[in-house]
């Protein structure tokens, strides 16, 4: 997916509508923090599903030869960029219109309209120059943990970042094979499910060669 914006986002706004009935018979928004430094960059989608992949305004640095202890001091040098995604969730939030007769209890009498917030549920990190990157802290939290359907959303989340990552020229996506989020023997499956390998002599360190 190519990146877009967020706000009125038609491709948003469309989908939203094809799940949630109601915001086809009112006016609707999207609307969250920083939204304006954000570019929608994919989707997480299953049955009874819908969040999105937002990406930040991407920061440009140098790091000295030994910032990542899972890269070599070659591989440091080239890191130039970095960049924060977050998936989120849409949360409607419809503004009502009340009616007060005098000296009677307030009455719902329609909706004005329903601004959609997006709720952060998880985090991305990645950093990358030349046909190397890192990717931290790819993960999903709250309520969308306890799904049945998690590592798929997860996958979705993860190769979102690799595609974004192979847009920029990455060949090489590096980590780590723990997360404190996660119980080691899961996410060690996860990582090799997605065709992360070992890497001799750098220890709990796998990678990931982008086709």
């Amino acid at each position: 997916m190519n990146e877009q914006p967020i706000h009125n986002n038609p491709q948003i706004l469309d989908k939203l509508c094809r799940r949630i009935d109601y915001l086809n018979d009112f006016p609707a928004s999207i609307e969250g923090d920083d939204l304006d430094n954000a570019q929608l960059l994919g989707t997480l989608e299953t049955d009874d599903f819908l969040g999105f992949v937002l990406g930040y305004s991407t920061e440009e640095g140098t790091f000295s030869a030994d910032h990542f202890q899972m890269l070599s001091r070659e591989e440091n040098m080239k890191i130039k960029h970095y960049r924060l995604l977050k998936p989120v969730l849409p949360w409607p939030q419809p503004i009502l219109g009340i009616s007060v007769p005098g000296g009677e209890p307030g009455k719902v009498t329609g909706i004005h309209r329903v601004p959609v917030v997006l709720k952060p549920c998880g985090v991305a990190q990645v950093w990358w120059g030349g046909d190397v990157a890192v990717l931290w802290e790819g993960l999903l939290d709250g309520d969308v943990k306890g799904r049945q359907d998690y590592e798929a959303l997860m996958n979705q989340l993860w190769g979102c970042c690799e595609a974004f990552l192979k847009g920029q020229g990455v060949r090489q996506v590096f980590t780590y094979n723990r997360d404190d989020e996660y119980p080691l023997e899961w996410y060690q499956g996860f990582l090799k499910r997605r065709r992360y390998v070992p890497v001799e002599d750098r220890k709990i360190t796998v990678k990931k060669m982008l086709g």
